[in-house]
């Protein structure tokens, strides 16, 4: 969880996704609007749990996804767009970089 002094480290379980947004399990309550990073293999997300129900001894989450990025070239290249280096043009996410680059 972001936000959180020093963050907060939570196992989940992705039991749905979409382009939007995850549906996860979890072993703790999850407040809403709680800004949260996922990680998971060669990927990171960041969103914002908008919906927390209990559900059999755990809570199932629903995290709205503000952005995905796939590969640690995204996260270097989002990185470079917002402090806005490289001279290039300022953009909205990653994947609009690297198509202004192309």
């Amino acid at each position: 969880m972001l936000g959180a002094k020093g963050g907060r480290l939570i196992e989940a379980c992705v039991l749905d996704m979409s382009d939007s947004g995850l549906k996860l399990r979890v072993p703790m309550l999850v407040p809403c609007g709680t800004p949260i990073k996922i990680e998971g293999g060669d990927t990171l997300m960041l969103g914002q749990v908008c919906r927390c129900e209990p559900e059999e001894g755990a809570y199932t989450v629903g995290v709205q996804l503000s952005e995905t990025l796939s590969s640690l070239m995204d996260l270097e290249l989002l990185n470079r767009a917002l402090i806005g280096e490289g001279g290039g043009p300022k953009v909205e996410s990653a994947s609009e970089l690297r198509a202004s680059r192309r």
